[in-house]
């Protein structure tokens, strides 16, 4: 990760390897759209304070694409783009630094749908190659 903490996204990820997701990584928001453009993802979890594009940056490029993704924020404060003049932003779960793993994991599992197999975008992240294959059904 190239963002506040590369720690605390490994951890994330590791986490949501043991609970049955397939985690992908981007170094930052641009690496995130090329990826975005090439592979099929079933959520995306992004911070918002990413190096170049940052994450609403990259929510809102999802959005214009019409990209129906869903997508979880993590933002350290109420951030000035609620306003009308973003409402591409009001789509997206948000989460509240500090935050626990169980936090992340409780939003992810409300978001995705309740069945079926998913994969999970994580940007960003220092370990670009670093993958899974292990898929689980949720439940």
């Amino acid at each position: 990760m190239v963002a506040n903490d590369p720690g605390l996204w490994d951890r994330n990820a590791e986490g949501l390897r043991q609970n049955g997701y397939n985690v992908d990584f981007a170094s930052d928001g641009d690496a995130g759209w090329g990826k975005l453009q090439i592979n099929h993802y079933d959520l995306l979890i992004t911070e918002n304070d990413l190096p170049g594009m940052t994450g609403v940056g990259l929510v809102k490029k999802l959005r214009a694409a019409c990209m129906r993704l869903p997508i979880v924020l993590t933002i350290e404060t109420l951030p000035s783009w609620r306003s009308a003049e973003y409402p591409w932003i009001l789509t997206a779960a948000k989460l509240f630094k500090p935050y626990s793993f169980e936090d992340l994991l409780g939003l992810v599992r409300n978001v995705l749908p309740a069945s079926g197999l998913v994969r999970v975008k994580l940007a960003p992240a220092a370990n670009l190659n670093q993958t899974t294959s292990a898929r689980l059904p949720l439940g």
